[in-house]
């Protein structure tokens, strides 16, 4: 399967590389225009080369003097990824908590390998598990050239297609979909069709079918996208493995699938026919994947209840999801829940301890089970498989997966540079109002800087241009801003819209209604889509939409860690000028004041003589889970649900008129609202949907690239403010990733050798020649070219 799979991606990164997109060095124009003089067009190609090289970079290591936990391995060992959303070119930025994320999915591919020798050698068996999620939010999944369905390329123009061609070359023995696998028919045909059958009955889909041949055929019939369940014997101590693949209970599917609620799945007569199955086979354990939260949701209680009343004290293994957050709870003495995070940030580790000494007492006895959430970077990962270096962590798969992500990214263009941000700006770890609040900049800069002047025509008219908070997914991290990342920040494409001449005693009202109105009344999904919701958080949950519930998560994990170190904080001199009391409060009552002092104490965690941010879980499974010890990364509850951007200047009367701007999925709302305010000051209220006009071409995702071009070019030129930036990162322990080996290079070293019987010395020398050889392209942009990464891809092997 993999041969088949390299070969198939080969041929594609060669196809999209022939398509005609420009070079990176033609559209790398800082302020408009290139001078021709000889100097001046020397630092424009040390610009060119730089970014070339910057493109292929990938990103920082984690401080070296974070503090590490070991994995407790056990018999059964379980590795799992979960909502990867595209990012398997892993966190490239420089700023914390980035480095800790900066394995890419080579790095990730490498450490499967390895771990599944290690577990062999000793003893152990490992399963690799997916739970869904695989596109929408990074340009290597999401970014493809536009294509008509009957040209050259066409088949590539669906979200995932060619990202899941890059999945499947880590060989995964369980998998199951996700909701964003479900939005568009269109994508769950391609999954159906060209993804599921490459992983011969593993990829399960136990209460999801899809319309056959399509949705409107007259003959149409439902089919399983997937397998209902999965059997499997491991390869070492031959355990006897029932696996089921469960999405929660999604009502936003596109027309065509068809989505049973978990509930409903497991009284189904081929669920207890599977029971029966496993009965008569002598399971030894049930792993049950799901993309569905391991807390909050009682499909999961479902399905565990229905197992149990046939199998009172089978371990029970369950990997869940969609909700991005790291979490862990045991819903029985013999079952444990495990959800592994977002964004290629976490690999979730379980292991199944004492299941062989069970298994040789005929099935009768207790498990004990362990957990951990690896952070996903290269040093983490050789610390597990006990490597001398993470460049041992190298192997020839995962460079080639490199290879062919950066051929893409290429001929995508993926790395076209708009700009380089000057400081991080951060959608939750300040208050709104902050210089480094994102929301702050999007409403006092980007929306007047590039959204107001978008519509040509309107120009001599005042606006209010509004926007939810929602349409902004990730930080904005000081570095190149690069096309790839506009899919990272505000992956949706909205347009916007406006009402012409509406008064301004209607329109100073409508920020504030939008603030007050019940929360979360609209859901938007990744394409665009919008559904009313009334407020209704199961509604909210039904339609696939989970940014309240991380945002909840993350607040509770902040106030928790306040809570948990009151008493080192009262203790420290720092805290010198808090009361007694405050450090005394509970998490509730900390939730409730939001202390700004102590918020403002712990936002100095931030520092060389603490542990670097990043994740720092409270779960409900005993001891600490996450392999590094950090220190957490502040959360600011303080954040408006929408911003806007007042005309400049105010409007003198209530009688002037302004033209109401805002983002297109918002506009049944905005009527509603519009018509309340037009009937408070004795207007007719008719307002209506058809009264809407596009304004101008701008979208939510373009947002930020062109204000990139506008504000973010510095005076001394890119590549010397990137560099500068890479300096700093250097000063704060983040140093560049150790450069995998050139396997070409030791391949024709060892071949000029064979037959020969060198000295140590001589050995030694020619591992210092390799790894010299290929070190200067992890290292800051040097305007030499020598460094340059060749292009010649290396062994697939």
């Amino acid at each position: 399967m993999l041969c088949t799979a390299l070969l198939g991606l080969a041929a594609t990164t060669l196809a999209l590389a022939s398509s005609p997109v420009e070079p990176l060095s033609s559209r790398l124009i800082f302020n408009n225009h290139v001078d021709t003089d000889a100097d001046s067009l020397a630092n424009y190609r040390a610009e060119v080369e730089g970014f070339q090289r910057w493109s292929r970079e990938r990103g920082r290591m984690p401080r070296s003097d974070d503090k590490l936990r070991e994995l407790d391995l056990g018999d059964l060992n379980v590795l799992h990824t979960t909502d990867v959303h595209g990012w398997f070119q892993g966190h490239r930025k420089l700023s914390p908590p980035e480095p800790s994320y900066s394995g890419d999915w080579g790095d990730w591919a490498s450490f499967a390998t390895k771990m599944r020798t290690k577990a062999r050698s000793e003893g152990r068996d490992l399963l690799l598990i997916d739970t869904g999620d695989l596109h929408d939010g990074n340009g290597i999944a999401d970014g493809f050239p536009p294509y008509n369905e009957d040209e050259p390329g066409g088949k590539e123009a669906v979200d995932g297609h060619v990202s899941n061609q890059i999945f499947s070359m880590v060989d995964y023995d369980l998998l199951t979909i996700g909701n964003h696998e479900l939005y568009n028919y269109t994508v769950a045909k391609d999954v159906y069709q060209n993804f599921v059958p490459q992983w011969g009955g593993r990829y399960m889909t136990s209460n999801v079918k899809i319309a056959l041949p399509h949705p409107d055929a007259p003959n149409v019939s439902y089919a399983p996208i997937g397998s209902l369940f999965n059997t499997l014997v491991t390869p070492v101590q031959g355990f006897k493995v029932m696996s089921y693949g469960i999405l929660f209970d999604f009502k936003l599917a596109a027309k065509g699938i068809a989505v049973q609620s978990p509930q409903e799945m497991v009284e189904e007569d081929w669920f207890n026919h599977s029971l029966d199955r496993a009965d008569k086979w002598g399971v030894d354990a049930f792993v049950v994947l799901g993309h569905m939260p391991v807390s909050g949701d009682p499909g999961w209680e479902a399905v565990r209840t229905k197992i149990r009343t046939r199998f009172p004290d089978t371990p029970i293994a369950i990997l869940g999801g969609h909700t991005h957050v790291r979490d862990c709870r045991m819903m029985d003495p013999q079952t444990m829940a495990l959800e592994s995070g977002r964004y290629m940030e976490t690999i979730g580790f379980m292991g199944i301890k004492d299941l062989q000494k069970r298994k040789r007492a005929g099935n009768r006895g207790k498990v004990k089970f362990t957990r951990r959430y690896i952070d996903s970077n290269p040093r983490n990962f050789a610390h597990h498989l006990k490597l001398r270096s993470p460049r041992d962590l190298a192997t020839k798969k995962g460079s080639f997966i490199r290879f062919i992500m950066d051929a893409i990214s290429e001929a995508w263009n993926l790395s076209r540079l708009h700009g380089v941000v000057p400081q991080d700006y951060y959608l939750d770890r300040v208050p709104y109002g902050d210089s480094s609040s994102l929301l702050s900049l999007l409403a006092d800069q980007v929306l007047p800087k590039v959204v107001r002047p978008s519509e040509k025509s309107r120009q001599d008219k005042k606006s209010l241009v509004l926007i939810n908070s929602g349409s902004q997914r990730f930080d904005v991290y000081s570095g190149p801003f690069t096309r790839n990342d506009q899919y990272i920040v505000s992956p949706f494409k909205d347009r916007f819209l406006y009402m012409a001449d509406v008064p301004w005693g209607i329109a100073k009202h409508l920020l504030n209604g939008l603030l007050t109105f019940k929360k979360g009344a609209v859901v938007e999904v990744m394409q665009g889509d919008t559904q009313y919701s009334d407020g209704d958080a199961l509604l909210r949950y039904g339609s696939g939409f989970i940014e309240d519930i991380f945002v909840r998560w993350q607040k509770s994990q902040w106030f928790k860690f306040l809570q948990a170190e009151r008493e080192a904080a009262a203790a420290d001199a720092q805290a010198g000028n808090m009361t007694s009391s405050t450090i005394n409060k509970s998490v509730e009552e900390l939730e409730a004041e939001e202390d700004e002092e102590l918020l403002k104490f712990f936002h100095k965690y931030d520092s060389l003589d603490k542990p670097s941010l990043g994740y720092r879980t409270i779960d409900q499974c005993a001891g600490p889970g996450d392999d590094t010890v950090h220190s957490p990364l502040p959360f600011n509850p303080n954040q408006p649900e929408y911003v806007a951007s007042n005309p400049d200047p105010l409007p003198e009367s209530d009688d002037e008129v302004v033209d109401v701007v805002f983002v297109d999925f918002m506009r049944k709302l905005m009527i509603e609202l519009l018509n309340r305010y037009d009937l408070q000051r004795n207007g007719t209220g008719g307002y209506t949907l058809e009264q809407l006009q596009t304004w101008g071409d701008i979208t939510t995702q373009l947002l930020y690239p062109r204000y990139a071009e506008l504000e973010w070019q510095p005076a001394e030129g890119a590549l010397k403010a990137v560099n500068a930036q890479a300096r700093r990162a250097g000063k704060m322990g983040y140093a560049p990733l150790d450069t995998e080996p050139d396997f070409d290079s030791e391949e024709r070293s060892q071949s000029e050798t064979a037959g020969k019987t060198p000295s140590s010395g001589t050995t030694a020398s020619t591992s210092s020649q390799s790894s010299s050889s290929t070190s200067s392209s992890s290292t800051s942009f040097k305007e030499d070219t020598s460094s340059s990464v060749s292009t010649t891809p290396p062994s697939s092997k």
